[in-house]
């Protein structure tokens, strides 16, 4: 098969051919946004006195990958890791669970290089995002019990700092368990906020008395329950694909990459 690691995928994929032309690639003595360490040395597509003529493919496809998030940045998406979505588009209100989460038609994303190719592949996601601090969550009457071992992250960042132990009643803070040390710590309920995990939302919007039913939303925006789950998805992502060749053609340096208008289609 001319592409091993696309083998799990059948006939039409979520697979796009990214069409990479010219470029130069110079080596660069500092990192930075534009930098690709490899093998010891740092490579960018930014002029420096150190051109290099032969380089992995490895590194064009890295720089590929960085143009393409900065890309999805500078056109309003918010991006985390490889997974996206532009928040006033794609996000899903409810007034029965707005304060607490935020609900997004997102997308995963993964810039891959094979046989000196380089290929978009592009998935439909569900975007759950924390909103509520957990002090808020608790002034609603949902019980602590409910949230005992859920991991946590700062207000203020998407970034897990530990798990609720219990709720410290004398201090009236929240016990939690940082992953980085070795004993518990006792922090400001309103610091906080909960990993959005959808069955502890579910439950946290039933003790709240509110009237919906978030796992049965999850899986429908997920597609999970779907007879033809496959076929949406797919119809999913040509949409989702339609969007995003806005943001082509990649320009960068002296590289243009543009977007191929049809899915792979792989022999099997």
């Amino acid at each position: 098969m001319e592409i091993e690691v696309f083998s799990l995928y059948k006939r039409f994929t979520n697979i796009f051919k990214l069409d990479v032309q010219g470029g130069s690639i110079y080596e660069s003595y500092v990192a930075d946004e534009n930098t690709h360490f490899h093998r010891g040395k740092y490579y960018t597509h930014v002029k420096t006195p150190a051109k290099v003529e032969h380089v992995h493919p490895d590194v064009v496809t890295s720089l590929v990958r960085k143009a393409f998030t900065q890309k999805l940045i500078a056109s309003g998406y918010t991006v985390d890791f490889e997974t996206a979505f532009q928040s006033r588009e794609d996000e899903i209100r409810n007034n029965a669970f707005s304060d607490i989460v935020q609900v997004f038609n997102g997308f995963r994303f993964r810039i891959l290089g094979s046989s000196n190719r380089i290929y978009m592949i592009c998935d439909p996601h569900l975007v759950i995002r924390s909103k509520a601090s957990v002090g808020h969550i608790l002034s609603l009457g949902v019980p602590i019990a409910i949230l005992t071992g859920v991991k946590v992250s700062e207000l203020s960042s998407s970034k897990t700092i530990g798990y609720i132990k219990e709720q410290n009643f004398q201090g009236g803070k929240i016990r939690i368990q940082k992953f980085d040390k070795p004993g518990p710590e006792d922090v400001e309920p309103n610091s906080i906020s909960i990993e959005p995990r959808p069955e502890v939302i579910h439950n946290i919007l039933s003790y709240a008395g509110r009237n919906v039913d978030f796992i049965t939303l999850q899986r429908q925006k997920s597609l999970l329950d779907s007879k033809t789950a496959s076929r949406d998805r797919f119809s999913q992502t040509l949409l989702t694909v339609d969007k995003l060749r806005k943001i082509f053609p990649l320009i960068f340096g002296d590289f243009t990459v543009n977007l191929a208008k049809d899915p792979l289609v792989v022999q099997v």
